[in-house]
């Protein structure tokens, strides 16, 4: 099957409903820029899916509160972030939670950032 985007959307994720059948799940809060990279994880801990977008004007950090719902949270969690190019997650400090290891978009440097789940 395939799938239309509407105008304006760049991004959208497929949920898979079993059977090998998926239903498209957009969103109004996804950006209207293209994508470098999504990522859809865990990333505080709570068991439902949050999502990193990286695109040109740097990382968009959502943070998932179930059903295919969203909250922009990029200024509280990621403030004055450079564009990335990629992103590595793993428990770098061994405290059972994701952390981030990003590589700018620019010069290819590597950011880190420990998970402090509050």
């Amino acid at each position: 099957k395939s799938y239309q985007s509407y105008s304006g959307e760049t991004i959208y994720f497929l949920e898979n409903i079993g059977s090998g059948r998926f239903v498209k799940k957009p969103s109004k809060i996804f950006p209207t820029l293209p994508a470098f990279r999504v990522y859809l994880l865990d990333a505080n801990g709570t068991g439902i899916p949050d999502v990193i977008i990286l695109n040109e004007k740097g990382l968009l950090y959502l943070v998932g509160k179930g059903e295919w719902d969203f909250s922009v949270e990029t200024k509280k969690r990621f403030p004055q972030t450079s564009p990335m190019r990629e992103m590595r997650f793993g428990d770098i400090n061994g405290d059972g939670f994701l952390d981030l290891l990003g590589i700018t978009a620019k010069n290819n440097y590597p950011k880190l950032w420990l998970n402090r789940v509050k």
